[in-house]
């Protein structure tokens, strides 16, 4: 349940969408995501259902119909992509409206990009919101009332969203427990009953982010 839970998290919240020929590329950005388990991968011929998809989105030079793919994207204004080019198409680049990677491809430096594109698209469309002076979590007109602890709780993992945070962590960050000190059940529980609390009001709420819990210890999905 745990690999299964985190796997729909990457697969839902953080598609990437390759749209060429060069496998090479395909097969070095697929290893290296498969690994991280940051994002998923996707290789897909290029169409106009693109235009509508809110996935990031790597066109290659490779693909068929490259430059008509591109001036179709740019006609309408479609802001997550990015182009991987060789120097023979470097005239796409004179209207730059978007991050350009040159061949040969540093596949390191491009999986850091996407990662950062994925963070900054998050924080645009991130529509949860807390509130530290209402101690309220909310979205439009629905909301739920917390606790100091709570808010500071939630705080944590959002500002971590993209990590598994440990119980040890929390104790450490939220009820600034000192780790030099052994940590018992009783203190395990605390984490754990703060959780239960949290899940239940948010569980009032449809389609409500959800705190996860994993063997190294809990990760918000939203």
């Amino acid at each position: 349940m745990e690999k299964e839970n985190k796997k729909n998290f990457f697969s839902n919240s953080n598609k990437v969408i390759f749209v060429g020929e060069d496998m090479s590329i395909y097969k070095s950005l697929k290893n290296l995501s498969d690994k991280t388990n940051k994002f998923i991968l996707k290789s897909t011929p290029y169409s106009s259902t693109l235009l509508k998809s809110k996935d990031l989105i790597l066109l290659d030079d490779t693909a068929k119909n490259f430059k008509k793919s591109l001036s179709e994207l740019q006609k309408n204004k479609f802001k997550n992509l990015f182009l991987i080019i060789n120097t023979l198409n470097i005239d796409v680049l004179e209207k730059k409206n978007y991050k350009a990677f040159l061949k040969p491809l540093r596949i390191f430096e491009l999986n850091k990009e996407i990662l950062k594109k994925i963070h900054n698209n998050y924080q645009l469309n991130h529509e949860w919101k807390l509130d530290r002076g209402k101690l309220q979590f909310y979205i439009k007109n629905r909301s739920i009332s917390l606790t100091e602890k709570e808010y500071y709780f939630l705080k944590y993992l959002l500002d971590n969203r993209e990590n598994i945070v440990s119980k040890e962590q929390l104790l450490k960050e939220v009820w600034s427990y000192n780790l030099l000190n052994p940590i018992n059940s009783s203190d395990i529980r605390v984490v754990e009953t703060l959780v239960s609390k949290i899940r239940k009001k948010l569980g009032v709420i449809k389609n409500s982010p959800k705190i996860v819990k994993f063997k190294e210890g809990y990760q918000i999905l939203i």
